[in-house]
């Protein structure tokens, strides 16, 4: 496998070489402009699917294993990894460049907010980053950060509005008005002002952090999202979730369930090989310190990471997180549930 930098910073993952990646995606291009489809890249018809991700999260490898073990193309899907900043991750929508990805699930309801006709027709990844405090602190709950100093990741990003959601509506314990003081920064600086400068008291951070402190004896977990949607609901949290144009499904019905499908395939199949799969692609998620490395590999044992399952339960579940995340301000409204979730049944029907 190659990787490739583009002039916009994108990380191209394919099995194929440069050449015959450009001469697909152009080919692809010119496909979707005859077709009238709105996303630069066009799939169906010989073209590729371009998936998008961000930088060093932790389904980069399974699509990669999953790509290099022709996972997809048992369901002939034609699908190539694009790894980018978060910003651009967040914009793959509004810029055009695809019309299916994983995606993170708050982003997908701002933008259907926003107008843009977007469905969720499957699963991906869990929020498993925890909140945490230093090894020697005396806080051992949520509710003890009342009146003390609170690390959070940007705002508007998934894991800190889904923290706030149950923080406030499952806990009663408001982020904003009941620390101290909330510290809003970028993840590696927040992990500095927690370990190495004890400026703040507790952090919420990403899953690269949250695997950091759970590899890590200098911290400790005291908030683990995914136990507590578990209890309330019976699912984990998801961050990221399959999202597609709705002209794209329903232009394109067998190639979203086999998407989906072999999403599926490819956690079965890197679950099946977790330790083979992260030595090869492991450094692609950042993942390089042996401890941490034994934490991913944990987690993905036990099955909180990849979610796999896409029920009507679970899809509740996943929109009572977002009437949550509503009702404390994190997003406008709440999309119609029929009308911006495809269950199973529903892409067969296409």
């Amino acid at each position: 496998m190659k990787d490739h930098n583009t002039a916009d910073g994108t990380i191209n993952h394919s099995r194929r070489n440069m050449l015959r990646t450009t001469a697909a995606v152009g080919a692809a291009g010119s496909l979707s402009i005859l077709g009238g489809c709105s996303s630069l890249v066009q799939s169906g018809n010989g073209g590729q699917l371009q998936i998008y991700g961000s930088e060093g999260a932790l389904y980069i490898p399974v699509y990669d294993y999953g790509m290099d073990n022709g996972v997809w193309e048992e369901h002939d899907v034609n699908i190539n990894q694009n790894v980018v900043g978060f910003g651009q991750f967040t914009r793959s929508f509004t810029a055009n460049q695809t019309s299916a990805t994983s995606f993170p699930t708050l982003s997908s309801i701002q933008n259907i907010n926003d107008s843009e006709d977007l469905v969720v027709i499957g699963p991906h990844m869990n929020i498993i980053s925890q909140t945490f405090v230093r090894e020697d602190s005396d806080i051992e709950s949520v509710n003890d950060i009342e009146g003390r100093t609170l690390g959070i990741p940007p705002w508007g990003s998934t894991n800190t509005l889904t923290n706030q959601a149950m923080w406030g509506s499952v806990l009663d314990f408001d982020m904003e008005e009941d620390p101290e003081e909330v510290i809003s920064t970028d993840p590696p600086a927040l992990w500095n002002l927690l370990v190495e400068d004890e400026e703040i008291d507790a952090m919420v951070n990403f899953t690269g952090f949250g695997i950091r402190g759970l590899a890590n004896p200098d911290v400790r977990p005291i908030f683990d999202p995914v136990e507590v949607w578990q209890d309330e609901t019976g699912y984990a949290p998801p961050v990221t979730s399959m999202v597609c144009e709705r002209e794209w499904v329903e232009s394109n019905p067998d190639e979203a369930r086999g998407l989906v499908a072999g999403w599926k395939d490819a956690v079965d199949l890197f679950r099946d090989n977790v330790e083979e799969a992260i030595n090869e692609y492991g450094e692609l998620a950042g993942l390089q310190d042996e401890d941490e490395i034994e934490v991913v590999i944990d987690q993905v044992e036990q099955e909180r990471v990849f979610e796999q399952e896409w029920s009507e339960d679970y899809i509740d579940s996943k929109w009572q997180l977002i009437e949550y995340v509503h009702e404390h301000g994190g997003v406008e409204s709440v999309p119609d549930i029929d009308e911006h979730a495809y269950t199973n049944e529903d892409l067969e029907a296409l």
